[in-house]
């Protein structure tokens, strides 16, 4: 007798982001192993493959790819009946097809996969038949890319970057409506979003339009971090532990937090719901594919080498695309290192919803700045940068901003050599 289990979206992938179906990974009625990946989700933060619930045959996929879906909706089935061989039961599963049929499910031939010679080099898993033949349509050599997928698999997320060089012709489409190029403006091409970018751009469009940004801004000297970095930084790497500035920053947030514990809350119609415990979203580009904020967890409860340790492995885990779900969720603020790219400075850097404040640091550097000493001005060169925080407007002022920031500068401007 046929039985079939539903697909459902991970109870670590339910709270707290929009959900897409990015892609399918399997046919209907191509046969599925256990936690074998089967389907893409894409949030605003990150694309993850969907595990198997259940070994058996893909009978049914209720949701289109690049479609939202509810934390709760089932995405498709899987039967899982066993057939009677000889004097045994075969764990093989069998596709039901009066059960199917019953169900009014579509029960197509599986489409042939490409050829050998679009899997994956050396041991890396062959690509999912789905990955396989889009590559094939786009023209992109599969053994030429860098897999993102569990074991090194190639992902439907990691074509678009091996996509060759198009020549120019004119743009087809303009704001997602095909209408004929102006050709007053020349030649271009168009290059279609990707889930993970139409994800980010709802996060982005929704979070200006849900809360009123406001940006402070101050001026911070580094002189002693400087020093301090220089001196303690080879004991770290001596322990495996990669020292950055980022470290002491998440020391310093957790310090303002603790003079200004507005900051680190979330907005409701009747109240602000202040948290006691400080999770710090660390944005981390990953060059042309988007951005992704993984979250450094108990921040006021670690120390400097801590703080280090737990950013080395989670800004190593995101640049090579192993981030699990659970290492992006429950952030109470976010820091936005944008000065790493060359920025000074931005404004607003748009909050991460549902928090009410983004802490931004730009490039640090040297800058003649005026300084008095024993009643007499004079002009010195010091590593600087400039910390802004922007502000729901509605649970936060002025006050809250300019006293977090002061407490974030001061801690940084007197580290204890």
């Amino acid at each position: 007798m046929a039985e079939f289990v539903d697909i459902l979206i991970p109870e670590d992938q339910q709270e707290g982001t929009e959900l897409e179906l990015a892609a399918w990974l399997k046919e209907v009625g191509e046969r599925v192993e256990k936690d074998e990946p089967i389907a893409e989700l894409v949030t605003d933060k990150a694309v993850v493959e969907l595990p198997a619930p259940a070994t058996g045959i893909l009978v049914e996929q209720r949701v289109a790819p690049e479609t939202q879906v509810e934390p709760d909706a089932v995405l498709g089935r899987i039967e899982t009946a066993v057939e009677v061989m000889g004097d045994g039961i075969s764990d093989a599963p069998t596709l039901d097809i009066r059960a199917a049929e019953a169900a009014s499910i579509p029960i197509p031939i599986p489409p042939s996969t490409p050829p050998a010679a679009s899997a994956a080099p050396g041991d890396r898993p062959r690509p999912h038949p789905a990955v396989a033949r889009r590559a094939a349509l786009l023209g992109v050599d599969l053994g030429t890319l860098e897999g993102s997928g569990r074991e090194g698999r190639i992902t439907r997320s990691d074509l678009e970057p091996g996509l060759p060089a198009a020549e120019a012709r004119p743009t087809e489409r303009t704001s997602g409506s095909a209408r004929p190029a102006d050709p007053a403006l020349g030649s271009a091409r168009f290059v279609r979003h990707d889930p993970m970018r139409r994800s980010i751009a709802r996060h982005m469009s929704e979070s200006v339009h849900t809360a009123p940004h406001v940006t402070a801004v101050f001026p911070c000297d580094l002189s002693r971090v400087i020093a301090h970095r220089a001196r303690v930084k080879g004991d770290f790497a001596e322990r495996g532990v990669k020292l950055t500035f980022s470290a002491y920053f998440l020391r310093a947030m957790a310090e303002a937090v603790q003079e200004v514990p507005e900051v680190n809350a979330r907005w409701h119609d009747d109240g602000l719901e202040v948290f006691e415990e400080i999770h710090v979203g660390v944005g981390t580009a990953l060059e042309d594919q988007g951005l992704v904020v993984p979250v450094v967890r108990g921040v006021q409860a670690r120390d400097l080498e801590s703080c280090a340790g737990e950013l080395t492995r989670l800004t190593d885990r995101a640049r090579a695309g192993q981030l699990a779900p659970s290492d992006m969720r429950g952030s109470t603020l976010t820091m936005s290192n944008h000065g790493v790219m060359g920025s000074l400075f931005a404004s607003p850097i748009i909050i991460n919803q549902p928090e009410s404040a983004i802490l931004g640091i730009g490039k640090l550097e040297k800058r003649p700045v005026v300084r008095e000493k024993d009643g007499v001005d004079q002009v010195e060169i010091r590593p600087m940068l400039y910390v802004s925080l922007t502000i729901d407007h509605r649970g936060l002022d002025a006050f809250h901003t300019n006293r977090f920031l002061g407490r974030f500068c001061a801690v940084l401007e007197g580290w204890e050599v």
